[in-house]
């Protein structure tokens, strides 16, 4: 949904048709100012403007990795494969450090992303 979504919106401003460099360099601008709103939506304790500001990041991030000609959904997947390959098969939960950080399974594997960033 979220990456088809932007890219129609893509398309609909014929962002395609821009020089990609370009294009990558406002993606990183907007990303940079929605990050800033973020920390300052944050400061100032306005959920709402949190809330926007972290759909916002979502929305240009994935506009910058369609900026790229990156598989963004595929690689999406292949993420959470990855992910999910952290959880211990024998209690069907991840083990964590007293920190709460989760801790790689040893049948934990790694990405493979090269597949989708070809164009």
């Amino acid at each position: 949904m979220v990456f088809d979504d932007v890219k129609k919106f893509m398309d609909a401003g014929d962002q395609f048709e821009q020089d990609s460099v370009k294009l990558q360099e406002l993606y990183l601008k907007l990303i940079g100012e929605e990050y800033g709103e973020l920390f300052d939506a944050l400061g100032m304790k306005d959920e709402v403007e949190t809330f926007d500001a972290c759909l916002d990041l979502i929305w240009v991030i994935v506009g910058f990795m369609h900026s790229k000609g990156w598989n963004a959904e595929s690689g999406w997947k292949e993420v959470d494969r990855s992910n999910m390959s952290k959880v211990n098969p024998e209690t069907g939960k991840m083990d964590k450090r007293e920190d709460g950080k989760i801790i790689k399974h040893p049948l934990w594997s790694p990405p493979n992303l090269l597949p989708f960033m070809n164009k």
